[in-house]
């Protein structure tokens, strides 16, 4: 098994190369026990630990290996909701956010990275990124369990884009915004706001 170590806000590979199923399920399955223990040293039930929400970007299979990211994660006894589709990463932040009953978020996305690659951030429950210290305890979750497990849970679906979308829209002057006439051009590079941006523009005139 690969040896599978957290660089600057998270985990990245190339698709296919190191970033397969099996390893997936490792760093899912190590960051969830990491999540559930501090769930469960914050006063939650060791049965229901709280609430992971999961999302990812719009690269090669990442609704499949979210969906798998996802089975995993339930198997610790976690909520688990699943981005119906894709989204930005701070709209994963957010939902956690305002979710007073997540302990955490985990995003698949390899952010700048070329398009070959996927990858995994973790999130806090304050929607903010992990810190080394909690990424070296998931480290070693995985030295100390090189296979992966063949335990699969349930999740849920859900829609995390329209109230992110309805949020910023709610943060700025609409009219006035439609009061400009503005004429805008977007180029959203195959980035995991694609189609978002310009929907939301059209909505504010």
């Amino acid at each position: 098994m690969a040896d599978i170590h957290f660089g600057t806000d998270g985990w990245r590979a190339i698709i296919g190369e190191e970033f397969t199923d099996d390893n997936l399920v490792r760093v899912i399955d190590a960051s969830a026990r990491v999540f559930k223990e501090d769930a469960v040293a914050a006063g939650r039930p060791l049965d229901n630990p709280g609430t992971l929400i999961i999302g990812h970007d719009c690269r090669q299979d990442a609704h499949a290996y979210a969906q798998l990211a996802a089975e995993v994660a339930a198997t610790h006894g976690f909520d688990v909701k699943l981005s119906e589709d894709y989204c930005p990463t701070p709209t994963l932040c957010w939902s956690v956010s305002k979710d007073p009953e997540a302990v955490g978020g985990i995003m698949l996305t390899s952010s700048h990275n070329p398009a070959e690659y996927l990858g995994v951030k973790l999130r806090l429950a304050d929607g903010g990124a992990a810190g080394k210290d909690l990424t070296d305890r998931v480290e070693a979750v995985l030295a100390e369990t090189p296979q992966p497990t063949d335990a699969r849970g349930v999740y849920t679906e859900v829609d995390l884009m329209t109230p992110y979308l309805d949020a910023l829209k709610a943060r700025v002057d609409a009219k006035a915004i439609a009061e400009a006439n503005l004429r805008v051009v977007v180029d959203p590079l195959y980035g995991a706001g694609r189609g978002y941006l310009a929907g939301l523009l059209r909505d504010l005139g």
